[in-house]
């Protein structure tokens, strides 16, 4: 009785909060604009929907409102003058991603974001940046010489593709100290499609309590890519500290 009553009094505040604000066209019961979202591109019918309602409008993914605002003076509000009235949205937005990102950084705060911040801030100095140019320097060597052997071919080139393993090389060089060939035998096969999955489940949160294959699937790469962390982080500790 108490749940229902904290539901319906939240039920209430966020009628209330959100009534002036204008909602999307094409809202359905129970799943609200989520059909829309995950047969399109989501970037783009935002920006339809914004430009419809004059920068500002409110639609529903499932049981979740979400606020869209194209004003500059409100993004400046959300993060930068009333940062801290904001908090990460672990629930929703970054839920399919934590079994990546973790307790990490990107979705921790508060005291547990400053502890982890002074930890990595201790090796992740700004140094690493000239190495980073190297990198990425060798790294756009390497591509230009792959499109050069295909200049004439006729072959079809996704650069997509190419440009998404170009920025796993150097992210893995960088930070794993992975050779690109270490970086193209892992993350194109594990991380990309787990990151894919996440990005649809956002917009599409049905699909995580869908048994098929691809369900299976996904779990089966979060558990290979883990493994796989974890098998070289134990491998170099161990030969550091033998």
């Amino acid at each position: 009785a108490l749940w229902l009553l904290a539901a319906a009094a939240r039920l209430a505040r966020l009628t209330r909060v959100l009534g002036p604000v204008p909602k999307a066209p094409g809202r359905l019961p129970v799943l609200g604009h989520a059909l829309q979202l995950w047969h399109a591109t989501p970037w783009d019918m935002f920006e339809r929907w914004l430009g419809a309602a004059g920068g500002l409008t409110h639609i529903n993914v499932m049981y979740k409102h979400i606020v869209l605002t194209g004003d500059p003076a409100d993004i400046q509000q959300v993060f930068q003058k009333n940062l801290k009235q904001y908090r990460k949205d672990l629930g929703f937005s970054y839920h399919p991603f934590l079994p990546i990102l973790g307790t990490g950084l990107v979705t921790s705060e508060g005291e547990l974001w400053q502890k982890q911040r002074l930890l990595v801030s201790a090796h992740l100095r700004i140094e690493i940046l000239d190495d980073i140019v190297d990198i990425a320097c060798r790294a756009t060597d390497r591509l230009a010489r792959k499109l050069e052997r295909l200049r004439g071919t006729g072959e079809a080139v996704e650069m997509a593709e190419e440009l998404r393993h170009l920025t796993l090389q150097v992210i893995g060089e960088a930070i794993l100290s992975l050779t690109p060939e270490e970086a193209d035998q892992i993350f194109p096969h594990l991380y990309l499609p787990i990151m894919e999955e996440a990005n649809a489940r956002v917009f599409a949160p049905w699909k995580a309590y869908l048994p098929v294959p691809q369900w299976f699937a996904h779990r089966r790469r979060i558990a290979q890519l883990n493994a796989y962390i974890m098998r070289m982080l134990r491998a170099r500790w161990a030969r550091r500290f033998p």
